[in-house]
């Protein structure tokens, strides 16, 4: 089978033109070999999804050609050859048929196998190969691996990797028609797995943002099979639903008033403005990109598979001027950057980078998948990037999935080093487990994504580890536990709320600094009735009280239920209030005290309950936050506050 597997290598990597009579001559050349296809040695129906067990040669038989997809559901590779897949069962003649044979500890369950594959579409029968016997008997040794299996049970095509995916499917095709499986009996039924599509507003939350001009939360994830993003208030409240054509979203981030998306499958990044809600492509071609240097204008430039994304301001960095997003190109296993404005960047000694406004290019990385640490950014490596944040000063944090590691990258040079986690030898990414501890003790299973809190403290989704933990002076503690494959964190340093995405258990919830308890946010319908002018409130050193007023009108033809109606007030850092509760009044006055010491994280936030109703008698429960900040250092402002319903 080796000597096989290195033939079909040779013809797929040739480049010569793959026509019927290429591939019949290949086929017969080979014909002498012993290629008879090992029987699928899994019997247990259970860890069977999609269809019955199915076999090679026994009476479980499709009843025409099998190819066998060994893959792993983390593996970006494996992801990438997906919709080669889909167009190829489309031939009744083919059945394709998925073996999972598991890198990580937490890719052996058959839930979450399960989860996997209800979240990237696959339709076709899977076979979780836990043990690796189905993989030990076919000799593979990686990701992803293709093997073509014709009716009589004989191999005729051994594929590795992703590279040559469109040769492959050309072979496949030209083998189909050049050698039809013909009346060979009754295929094994295939019932494909519908995944819980119940109604919810998002599932497999994929990343999450919390944004402070807002005060809002924003989700990736799907509903109803296709990609969402959705804009909560704090309680929860849907504000925004945002669609355009998105199809599996990921990261998040605002800069100025739009949102970045990280769209993964279309290897595009799209940006939408949060007042009119338009779309646009800000880099991406739509195609996968295998491009490892980049320059080009964003739509013009192909890149592959984003998968967070971050803007930075680069004008309080010595010699450098500009706004950039970061982006993790997990498919090429690199960071790129995005030219919000024009960038200039003094990397190290003469090197300088100049990119016009609106120009994407890598800025660190060199394609290959390993944990390389380098102090010359091009020469550096990651393992499929998953999750970026930075500190506001001068280094960014990333989540590198495939090497379980986190790695820190230094502004302006971009150089790479080791944070916590994964091994000592660039090429182990095997170097994973559930430890804790200091340097190269800490372990991580897969982490997806990191979040700067502050105060030296990094946050890390250990996402196969089912918790997070965070990451301080290099040392490692576990944060928070029990949930389901988180892959996104966002922190309000205002409230000391981590906001988080538990993927697999659609959900989001909220976890406290204050005394570290984790709540769902109960997802709801809603609509901001209230426009609130960011009038703030300020303290002057020598002040103790201010005070504000709020004056509350309805539009023509709507009336405000003021009994019903209420106001909740939350006071933070250095703030209080006597009042934490009152009822809603056409004028409400409220009076603040500053009982500590007021930093920039002081705030007040009124929550509002507000029933308006129609005159013919229609009426809404609205919700919506209004956010006061506080600071120790303006002049104090007076003035009232107009809320008006739309």
């Amino acid at each position: 089978m080796d000597l096989y597997s290195a033939k079909c290598r040779e013809l797929l990597e040739g480049g010569v033109h793959l026509t019927d009579d290429v591939v019949k001559s290949f086929i017969k050349e080979h014909s002498g070999l012993d290629l008879t296809a090992p029987e699928l040695e899994i019997d247990d129906k259970d860890q069977w999804v999609n269809s019955a067990p199915i076999s090679i040669h026994g009476e479980n038989k499709t009843g025409g050609y099998v190819l066998l997809d060994f893959f792993t559901y983390c593996c970006i590779n494996c992801m990438h050859i997906l919709p080669a897949l889909h167009h190829l069962e489309q031939d009744d003649s083919l059945t394709v048929l998925g073996v999972h044979s598991g890198k990580f500890k937490n890719e052996k369950d058959a839930t979450n196998i399960l989860n996997a594959i209800e979240r990237y579409g696959i339709t076709h029968p899977v076979v979780n190969d836990r043990d690796y016997k189905i993989w030990t008997s076919y000799q593979v040794i990686c990701w992803p691996t293709l093997v073509l299996i014709n009716p009589q049970g004989r191999i005729m095509l051994i594929a590795i990797g992703e590279s040559q995916i469109d040769r492959v499917c050309q072979f496949i095709r030209n083998t189909l028609r050049i050698f039809p499986a013909g009346d060979t009996g009754p295929s094994v039924a295939v019932v494909h797995h519908r995944g819980g599509e119940d109604g919810s507003h998002i599932r497999y939350p994929g990343k999450v943002h919390y944004d402070v001009e807002s005060n809002s939360i924003f989700v990736s994830g799907t509903a109803a099979g296709k990609g969402r993003v959705l804009q909560l208030n704090t309680d929860g409240v849907i504000i925004k639903t945002i669609t355009g054509s998105l199809v599996a979203p990921q990261g998040l981030c605002i800069h100025g008033n739009r949102l970045y998306v990280c769209d993964t499958t279309t290897h595009r990044i799209l940006s939408y403005s949060l007042d009119q809600g338009e779309e646009e492509v800000v880099c991406g071609t739509g195609q996968q990109g295998k491009d490892l240097e980049g320059g080009k204008p964003g739509p013009e430039q192909e890149i592959s598979s984003p998968w967070d994304v971050t803007p930075i301001n680069l004008d309080h960095i010595p010699n450098c001027s500009g706004s950039m997003l970061v982006i993790c190109a997990a498919g090429t296993h690199q960071l790129w950057g995005y030219a919000l404005t024009e960038v200039d960047i003094k990397m190290r000694g003469n090197l300088t980078v100049k990119k016009e406004k609106c120009t994407a290019w890598r800025l660190a990385g060199d394609g290959k998948e390993m944990n390389r640490n380098n102090t010359y950014a091009e020469k550096a490596s990651f393992a499929q990037p998953s999750g970026v944040t930075f500190d506001g000063k001068d280094t960014l944090y990333i989540a590198d999935a495939e090497g379980s590691a986190i790695r820190m990258v230094s502004l302006p040079s971009f150089g790479v080093k080791n944070v916590a986690g994964g091994g000592l030898d660039p090429t182990d990414l095997f170097s994973y487990g559930d430890e804790n501890g200091k340097g190269a003790g800490p372990r991580f299973q897969h982490p997806l994504d990191v979040e700067w809190m502050g105060d030296g403290v990094v946050t890390v989704a250990d996402s196969y580890n089912h918790k997070l933990k965070s990451v301080k002076q290099r040392s490692t503690f576990d944060l928070c536990q029990d949930l389901n494959e988180p892959g996104g964190i966002s922190y309000d340093k205002y409230t000391g709320s981590l906001y988080i995405a538990d993927t697999n258990s659609h959900r989001v919830l909220r976890r406290h600094d204050s005394d570290g308890k984790v709540e769902v946010l109960d997802l709801k319908k809603g609509r901001p009735i209230l426009s609130c002018p960011g009038n703030p409130v300020t303290f002057l050193n020598t002040k103790e009280v201010d005070s504000i007023k709020l004056f509350i009108r309805a539009r023509d033809g709507r009336q405000l239920n003021l009994e019903e109606s209420g106001i909740t007030v939350k006071c933070y850092r250095g703030i209080s209030t006597e009042i934490s509760e009152l009822n809603l009044s056409s004028e409400v006055s409220l009076q603040f005290s500053r009982v500590g010491e007021v930093d920039g994280c002081s705030a007040v936030d009124l929550d509002f309950k507000v029933i308006s109703c129609s005159e013919e008698g229609t009426c809404h429960v609205d919700w919506r936050r209004h956010r006061i900040n506080i600071s120790a250092d303006h002049v104090p402002n007076n003035g009232a506050i107009h809320l008006t319903l739309p």
